[in-house]
Formats: structure tokens, sequence, C-alpha cells
């Protein structure tokens, strides 16, 4: 009898023992997987935010480069422009140059002819 009364004292406290065990292990469950939802979701915020910043980064880089290009590119235009007018001139200059020499050349032959 005091056997089967133990053992049925045990098998109670068993239980009862085992029961709690489960329900820590489910409160600890619990905790962890709502610590994991509440790590999670602070990830994905901090990597929207992240991505967000690498974006609006990205963009104003890119207007950067788009800024510099139109920049270099019209520097090159105006430094064009510029070699153009200067080639335009030193030609027109060489072209006077050999219109007078020319000139000069016809006007001494002409003298020359005439006292000949």
């Amino acid at each position: 009898v005091d056997h089967i009364y133990l053992t049925l004292e045990q098998v109670v406290d068993h239980i009862y023992l085992t029961l709690e065990q489960v329900v820590d292990y489910i409160y600890l469950t619990l905790e962890q997987v709502v610590d994991h939802i509440y790590l999670t979701s602070e990830q994905v915020v901090d990597h929207i935010y992240l991505t967000l910043g690498q974006v609006v980064d990205h963009i104003y880089l890119t207007l950067e480069q788009v800024v510099d290009h139109i920049y270099l590119t019209l520097g090159q235009v105006v430094d064009y422009i510029y070699l153009t007018s200067e080639q335009v001139v030193d030609h027109i200059n060489l072209t006077l140059e050999q219109v007078v020499d020319h000139i000069y050349l016809t006007l001494e032959q002409v003298v020359d002819h005439i006292y000949l």
C-alpha cells in the first residue's frame, strides 16, 4: 500500500514537474520567438534604411557623375570651339599672307617686266 501511494505521489509529482517544464519551455520558446521576430524586424528595417541610403547615395553619385560629364563635355566643346576658331584665324592669316605674298610677287614681276 505504501509503495502504491508513494508511486502515485511520485507519478503526480512527475506529471506536475513535467507540466511546469513544458510551460516554462513554452514561455521560453515564445520569448525566443518574440525576440527573434523583433530582431528580424529590426534587421529588416535596418536593411531597408541601408538600402535606401545606398540608393540615395547611388543617385547622388550618379547625378554628380552626370554633372561632371556635362561639365567635361561642355569644356571639351568650348575647347574645340576655341581651337577651331584659332585654326580658322590661323588659316585666314596664312591665306592673307599668301595673297599678300602673291600680290607682291606679281607686282615685282610686273615691275621687272616693265623695266625689262
